[in-house]
């Protein structure tokens, strides 16, 4: 009795085995299908729109959080906290969505595999939660693989939340809070007036209470960040019921040429507007947008680089993904320079615009703080420590570096314009 007892769960464990091993199979072989695909120069043209589409939409984003946030007597005075934390939230939440992406041949709807797998004749009663369990995985892994290669979701993860959060930015707060220059926002009445003052303290503090605010800005920024990932993973997993199913066939030529157009023009009109505000009509009222003109501007190629290397270099090391790591720091170094040079007395108003459109539109969006949680989150325990500690270590020691030199040897001047 016993012994029938084993071998019906050998071959149990066989089927199950077996219903595995062919749903990673076919899972490895859509994904060899869709990763020839998405090399080829349609699929190209569909990712570099989709890129520059969504980082103008990001930059704008991330400015109008920062503006929103800077506000008299706010209780955070390093307003890249929240745009960080908006970002990473989308950025989980769209990493953890199985429902959005599931059009054309671009993706496989992981919830049919599971209805096709739970009426395969391979599936009897013994045993089948488990293999159920493992075969829902395996579905929802060829769903997820697939919908990487989506021009749509690149364009809103890498190019929208990429955009939306700054490495760079939230390094530069913790810069500042060491050297005691984060700015503080009050109100001062004087005559029954009320004047809105932006100042930068210039107390000096010793080094405990600087170590102090350096932790703060780091421990608030990632852990809050992590958490609102999180929580838009939680969120996806959520509302997955209740989301309508989106049509698998529409005319994807419409939709492909509808987001071509939209970029590209949208793109073009910005340069335009650059030019006219700065060559053709130097006192038009455009002029004063100037620093955000050149931050729309700029924000695409620094998505187009962030993405290029992220896409040939994180893949060398497995536990440590280089190409993250050298475009936040390139773009913290980057950064670093245009700031000093902003700080300087040798620069009229149109060279201040296009440092501050450098440092917000192109630094901005060179680096990134929602691919770095995702990938904090995705490594090993210890792996993410040293991926996550090297990073910022390193960014904020080459920013000490040039940031720190013209500090405290010459000291900050006002810049003559501010986003």
């Amino acid at each position: 009795m016993s012994q029938g007892i084993g071998l019906a769960d050998d071959r149990h464990a066989q089927v199950g085995e077996t219903v595995t091993n062919d749903a990673a199979a076919y899972a490895n072989t859509l994904y060899d299908e869709e990763n020839q695909r998405i090399s080829g120069i349609p699929t190209q043209i569909l990712i570099i729109t989709n890129l520059i589409l969504f980082a103008i939409l990001g930059t704008l984003t991330r400015v109008g959080i920062q503006s929103l946030t800077s506000y008299t007597e706010a209780p955070i005075t390093f307003s890249s906290l929240w745009y960080n934390v908006t970002g990473s939230f989308i950025m989980g939440f769209l990493v953890e969505d199985c429902k959005t992406f599931n059009y054309g041949k671009c993706t496989v709807i992981y919830r049919q595999e599971i209805q096709e797998l739970r009426q395969s004749e391979h599936v009897d009663q013994i045993g089948s939660h488990e293999r159920m369990t493992e075969t829902t995985k395996a579905a929802k892994k060829t769903y997820l693989s697939k919908k990487k290669l989506c021009p749509l979701y690149i364009g809103l993860t890498t190019g929208f939340c990429g955009c939306l959060t700054s490495f760079s930015s939230f390094v530069q707060d913790i810069f500042l809070a060491l050297a005691d220059e984060l700015p503080t926002r009050r109100y001062q009445t004087q005559d029954h007036t009320s004047t809105l003052l932006s100042s930068i303290t210039s107390n000096h503090r010793n080094f405990g209470y600087s170590l102090m605010a350096v932790m703060a800005v780091i421990l608030v920024t990632i852990s809050v960040c992590f958490s609102a990932w999180l929580l838009g993973t939680y969120a996806a997993q959520t509302i997955e019921s209740y989301l309508p199913d989106f049509a698998t066939k529409c005319d994807r030529n419409l939709i492909d040429g509808f987001f071509i157009f939209l970029a590209c023009s949208s793109w073009i009109i910005i340069i335009v507007l650059v030019i006219y505000s700065h060559v053709l009509d130097t006192e038009s009222t455009v002029n004063m947008y100037g620093p955000l003109l050149f931050s729309l501007v700029l924000a695409p190629l620094g998505c187009f680089i962030r993405y290029y290397i992220s896409l040939y270099l994180n893949s060398r090391v497995i536990s440590f993904p280089l190409g993250t790591f050298a475009v936040n720091v390139a773009g913290t170094v980057i950064l670093g320079i245009s700031y000093d040079l902003q700080h300087v007395t040798l620069w009229g108003i149109l060279g201040c615009q296009i440092l501050q459109g450098l440092q917000s539109g192109f630094c901005g969006c060179l680096t990134t703080v929602s691919s770095l949680i995702a990938e904090l989150n995705s490594l090993p325990r210890k792996h993410a420590y040293i991926y996550g500690a090297v990073s910022i270590l390193v960014s904020l020691f080459l920013l000490i570096i040039i940031m720190g030199s013209l500090l405290w040897l010459k000291g900050f001047t006002m810049p003559l314009c501010v986003i």
